[in-house]
């Protein structure tokens, strides 16, 4: 059995795989079914830091990815001027920068509150 070694090296590794096996990286609205296509996407749960470090491998490497921040989180202010830059960086790299909605922050009683916390978010 083969063991995946969870490091930016084979993560480096993964992205050229793709790139060498003729994979388009692509973002969630650009699936074409009768392509050789990639979503890559990250949640940014615990540091923006680390995701940074992602977001220059795959740019060093020419592709792209979605990151998904949370607004309300434990381990990192989304604004904070280094967050906001970090942020910042990650997008000019070319990827993109999506909310990742967290339920359980909220008291959610019915669709009418989730749909009025998402829109808060």
């Amino acid at each position: 059995m083969n063991k995946m070694e969870f490091t930016y090296d084979a993560y480096r590794k993964l992205l050229l795989t793709f790139k060498n096996n003729g994979y388009q990286d692509i973002f969630y609205q650009e699936t074409d079914m009768t392509k050789k296509q990639v979503i890559l996407r990250h949640d940014i749960d615990n540091s923006i830091e680390d995701a940074l470090k992602i977001a220059e491998i795959e740019k060093e490497v020419g592709m792209k990815s979605t990151y998904f921040v949370l607004i309300g989180t434990e381990f990192y202010n989304l604004f904070t001027k280094r967050s906001k830059e970090m942020i910042e960086k990650i997008i000019a790299y070319g990827h993109s920068v999506q909310l990742h909605f967290d339920v359980t922050n909220y008291e959610i009683g019915s669709k009418g509150d989730l749909i009025q916390m998402i829109e808060k978010e």
